[in-house]
């Protein structure tokens, strides 16, 4: 039985899977997209065997799960596509009403976090569908990711709306890397499907490192069927990080230890890796 893995159906997410397609290690698998929100429900149903996960996710699971470990999506500073829309200025948002797009889970938290500990803000949320007009009519700021954030900042670019880059701000907050989306296997497949985990595992980073070596063919055939341009593609991109070294595995557990203290998280964060 081939593998059942996720994968985000992001762009960011399109460098990692797009050497999968190119040397046809896709054929060995059942790869099967989502949102963020979507995979972390399969991974936990296991309806997948092998999956990206959000980040809070992997911790509230993580009895269940090991982590691959060189594989990430992250970054150090601005992300681009995890922004918070407002019609106010940050500062002016306690009490308020903020609608958290219901695509994620991660930067749900990651906000929550932002606005106690970099601003002293206690807001009121609520998670609705990704259409900021509508939930700009319910909300006073709202929260988007992915692809329709990378839309919003285009088309809302000088309308009078504030924008505040959750990756920057984690950056400003912590000074440290921040960690959105880890790629897991489920315990139970590895202990009787070790060779085959480790395939898939070589085959993602591999993917990986090719991508990364050769970003100008992976822009160009992105921007063949994205509503973007090549350049606004490669800005995004080179701004993302996929690696696991020191550095995201130290913003990483800062992240968790903070939701622990904020009561978004029931345990102490701790990192289990497929070896």
């Amino acid at each position: 039985m081939r593998p059942r893995v996720g994968h985000i159906k992001f762009l960011n997410c399109f460098p990692l899977y797009y050497g999968l397609v190119r040397n046809m290690s896709v054929l060995d698998m059942d790869l099967v997209p989502g949102t963020p929100t979507e995979l972390n429900r399969l991974m936990i149903e296991e309806k997948l065997d092998i999956s990206p996960i959000s980040s809070i996710e992997y911790f509230r699971h993580k009895d269940a799960l090991l982590l691959f470990p060189d594989l990430t999506v992250s970054s150090s500073g601005h992300v681009r596509s995890i922004i918070l829309f407002s019609n106010v200025p940050i500062s002016e948002l306690d009490g308020e009403k903020i609608a958290l797009t219901n695509t994620s889970s991660t930067s749900q938290v990651l906000l929550r976090i932002i606005l106690k500990y970099r601003y002293g803000i206690q807001s009121e949320y609520f998670s609705c569908q990704p259409d900021l007009d509508l939930m700009l009519t319910k909300a006073k700021a709202a929260l988007m990711i992915g692809d329709k954030a990378l839309e919003e900042s285009l088309k809302n670019n000088g309308n009078g709306l504030y924008y505040y880059d959750l990756g920057k701000e984690w950056q400003n907050l912590s000074g440290q890397k921040m960690v959105y989306a880890l790629w897991c296997v489920r315990k139970s497949f590895a202990e009787k499907n070790e060779k085959l985990t480790r395939q898939v595992l070589d085959a993602l980073v591999e993917s990986s490192r090719y991508s990364r070596d050769n970003l100008k063919e992976i822009v160009t055939r992105a921007s063949k069927w994205e509503r973007f341009s090549s350049d606004y593609i490669e800005k995004y991109l080179t701004s993302l990080r996929f690696s696991f070294d020191s550095d995201e595995r130290e913003g990483l557990l800062t992240f968790s230890k903070m939701a622990k203290e904020s009561g978004w998280l029931d345990q102490n964060g701790k990192l289990e890796f497929f070896r």
